[in-house]
């Protein structure tokens, strides 16, 4: 072999070599991003999951506290389909202005419609609670359990409503009760709701 051919399969074994060093080296990133892909894949996957999953339980358990509400309702002999777009409408309306889910607003429905056995009197009853729980910290309830016991003229629940500084007693009326609560604690729940920054 002459010098000048050896001299030229030293420069194509170079360029081979450099050749094969950058696409070993192109071959390591290539690897690093696509482990680095895949795992944001995951993490992504991990994410979209969770929430759906969290959306899916939100959804059953306001599945199971309407069921519960109907039953409460038909028990009371009440007409579930009549009342339903009004529950529904009192629901999303308090779940706009207040801090409460609609799952917590289904249950103190119920509660309220269990306390009184009048499903229009607990719908009535919705806002004043969400006044009181927001304003006192109170549940939701709670709150809509204190103004049932008081409207069925419980003198513990009358009581415990004055202390609050609710102008009530033994003598006031269902409309008064309710009236005073609003009047004491009204804005309660808008503010609650209302973003801090």
């Amino acid at each position: 072999m002459t010098m000048a051919n050896e001299q030229r399969l030293r420069i194509i074994i170079d360029v081979v070599d450099r050749a094969s060093q950058t696409i070993r080296n192109s071959s390591r990133t290539l690897r690093a991003e696509l482990t680095s892909m895949i795992r944001q894949l995951r993490f992504w996957a991990l994410v979209v999951g969770a929430f759906v999953i969290g959306m899916a339980r939100a959804a059953e358990r306001q599945q199971v506290a309407i069921g519960t509400l109907r039953r409460t309702v038909d028990a009371l002999g009440q007409d579930w389909i009549s009342m339903l777009p009004e529950i529904q409408r009192v629901i999303a309306a308090q779940n706009k202005l207040s801090k409460f889910s609609e799952v917590e607003l289904t249950d103190a429905l119920n509660t309220a419609a269990n306390t009184t056995g009048d499903l229009k009197l607990a719908l009535r009853l919705l806002a004043p609670a969400t006044e009181l729980a927001s304003d006192t910290g109170m549940d939701l309830r709670s709150a809509i359990k204190l103004i049932a016991d008081a409207i069925m003229g419980d003198r513990g629940a009358l009581k415990q409503l004055f202390d609050m500084g609710v102008a009530v007693d033994g003598s006031s009326s269902k409309f008064e009760i309710t009236t005073a609560i609003m009047r004491r604690f009204k804005g309660a729940a808008a503010d609650a709701n209302t973003p801090t920054e």
